[in-house]
């Protein structure tokens, strides 16, 4: 079975992996992926748009347990992002094969 990877998806792969291992710098096709505060710096980058936070993104790191979280001003509902073992558990893009068909773990 052949799996496409888009450019798009390993951006974003790579910014999980810098996200999830503070201080890890990553350099692929000429462009820099680094994270100094973890998941604090995912949510950064993530509402970058969505308008100021309604109070400063709450970032506890303990051990091997690590979360964040806060609340926008300008967007209704909810958005999060959910890792076990290093591996993000909310895809939202899917992978499909060349001739458009889903492969067999995609919904």
């Amino acid at each position: 079975m052949e799996t496409i990877i888009t450019l798009l998806s390993t951006d974003k792969l790579l910014w999980n992996y810098v996200f999830l291992n503070n201080g890890l710098t990553i350099r692929f096709n000429g462009e820099k992926f680094f994270a100094k505060n973890g998941l604090s710096d995912l949510l950064e980058r993530n509402i970058n748009g969505n308008g100021p936070t309604l109070y400063p993104i709450v970032h506890i790191k303990e051990g091997d347990l690590e979360f964040a979280f806060t609340h926008s001003t300008k967007q209704y509902g909810e958005e999060y992002y959910s890792f076990v073992n290093g591996q993000h558990t909310t895809q939202e893009e899917r992978t499909r094969l060349p001739s458009g068909r889903r492969l067999k773990n995609d919904p």
